[in-house]
């Protein structure tokens, strides 16, 4: 897959309730200490899949997503560090990076954008 298209964002709304189980039984599995900012969204999504009904959006997806690749690029799990994830790690550095920079960006612009309006 190229870079470029795996930079694409999805569009639609592709994970479901197994996919949360089976992250967090990663973690678990291996004894990786899952950061409370990540288990908040795995609750969102729980919480917005109950009955049966889904409201769960394409922009909170791609914050989980986000979520998981900051926790996975900052851990310092042994496991996460073997050559056999390297490439796995690269590649959430790199979503992380772009994610942190376009929040920071937004929330500079959103910023700027209230005091002009003073």
């Amino acid at each position: 897959m190229s870079s470029s298209k795996a930079q694409q964002e999805l569009t639609e709304i592709v994970i479901n309730k197994e996919d949360i189980d089976n992250l967090e039984g990663f973690f678990t599995h291996f004894n990786i200490d899952c950061p409370d900012y990540l288990k908040q969204q795995f609750a969102t999504y729980r919480n917005a899949a109950k009955d049966d009904k889904i409201e769960y959006t394409l922009k909170d997806q791609q914050y989980l997503k986000e979520e998981l690749c900051k926790a996975i690029a900052s851990s310092e799990h042994e496991l996460l560090k073997d050559e056999l994830f390297s490439s796995v790690v690269e590649r959430c550095e790199d979503i992380w990076f772009h994610a942190q920079f376009k929040r920071d960006l937004e929330e500079t612009l959103d910023s700027t954008s209230d005091e002009e309006v003073k």
